[in-house]
């Protein structure tokens, strides 16, 4: 509309046919729109209000969230308190608050979408219960059924705030540093300290499946874990803490929940290698990534998500741009340039498994984003 801009960050439904985006007029004052594959534009607000943009890389996030097929949207709204809102798009029906009065307080806080899978909508709400420094503090994470005969009776998937038995043992005082889900849709993913004050995170997976089962999938992580998607699998990239000894840096491969074989080590190093410049195939049997001895110093790792191995790419460390990307075809593309020059010149070869390397006849340049 005239005089309204639309910010940066964006959110895409499953399908790929969906768009969403925050738009903001002179005032500050926010609406919601979405655009279809085929130009149709829909205001998902009704209202313009303080709504969040998506923040992809919040704990709880993103902020606002489209279904697979784009036919339903979540959003957050801060005025006041914050609420969760979800609506359906293709039958124009009004907007339904889920962290509505009588489910939860009216001081809800520490509110985020989680994400949709299969009809469902998972969410995090909660009270604030420990210290500012918890990004989550008391807050659960529940699961609604958007279309079936109990849609939009929340399910407690976590009881984080109330629960008293292992792996939650202090009442109301868990913290939770992340929540996704997984690619498939089947387990809600979290970075927790089981115990406040421990010291010790660890990666737990819940089933939506079966609610309420809990798997450590690593225990003693020493910080931040990062995890990304490729196919069926998740990528964990993490510190351990394992007594008195160094921190070991490693990769895991986290595969289906119905795959018996539970969470396989890829590889490990030691703390002052970094991992980084993560991307994966449209199929994600296999991802690819950077690992970082000094500036200019990198060598590319690509992962077979299938057989679950991990190799070197290219054998010698080189300067690597700042992104790789695979074709549709897939072939990883990357930028080679001298050691210790992290600002190229780079040439641009394309790498694919038992094949020579192709060098692309492009000028050998700065580099440029590779977007996939």
């Amino acid at each position: 509309a005239p005089g309204e801009t639309a910010l940066s960050e964006t959110v895409m439904s499953g399908n790929g046919r969906v768009l969403a985006v925050v738009v903001e007029d002179a005032t500050g004052g926010r609406n919601i729109v979405t655009v279809a594959s085929d130009g149709t534009v829909t205001r998902a607000t009704t209202t313009t209000e303080d709504y969040d943009t998506p923040s992809l890389d919040a704990p709880i996030g993103p902020l606002l969230a489209l279904s697979e097929d784009g036919g339903t949207i979540a959003w957050r709204r801060t005025v006041i308190v914050k609420e969760l809102f979800t609506r359906r798009l293709v039958t124009a029906d009004p907007a339904e608050q889920v962290t509505r009065d009588g489910q939860f307080t009216d001081t809800i806080d520490n509110v985020g979408v989680v994400g949709f899978t299969g009809g469902r909508l998972v969410f995090a709400a909660g009270e604030v219960t420990g210290e500012p420094d918890k990004p989550i503090g008391g807050a659960d994470i529940y699961m609604v059924d958007m279309t079936g005969p109990t849609a939009g009776q929340p399910m407690n998937l976590t009881q984080t705030s109330g629960e008293t038995t292992a792996p939650f043992l202090v009442h109301g005082d868990l913290e939770i540093f992340e929540a996704l889900l997984d690619p498939r849709g089947e387990r809600l993913l979290l970075r927790i300290d089981p115990v406040t004050g421990g010291g010790d995170e660890g990666l737990y997976s819940v089933s939506l499946r079966d609610p309420g089962t809990f798997t450590e999938e690593l225990p003693q992580l020493a910080d931040t874990a990062t995890l990304h998607g490729a196919g069926d699998s998740v990528l964990v990239i993490a510190d351990m803490e394992a007594g008195p000894g160094p921190l070991t840096h490693g990769l895991w491969l986290l595969p289906p929940e119905d795959d018996p074989s539970g969470i396989v080590e890829l590889g490990t190093t030691t703390a002052d290698v970094t991992f980084d410049r993560f991307t994966a195939t449209r199929r994600g049997n296999r991802a690819a990534l950077v690992a970082t001895l000094a500036p200019g110093l990198s060598v590319a790792l690509e992962i077979d998500t299938v057989a679950r191995t991990l190799g070197v790419v290219w054998p010698h460390a080189s300067a690597l741009p700042s992104r790789l990307a695979y074709s549709p075809s897939g072939m990883l593309t990357l930028g080679l340039g001298a050691p210790g020059a992290p600002d190229g010149p780079f040439v641009w070869v394309g790498f694919s498994p038992g094949l020579a390397p192709v060098l692309y006849p492009v000028p050998a340049g700065n580099g440029f984003p590779l977007d996939g």
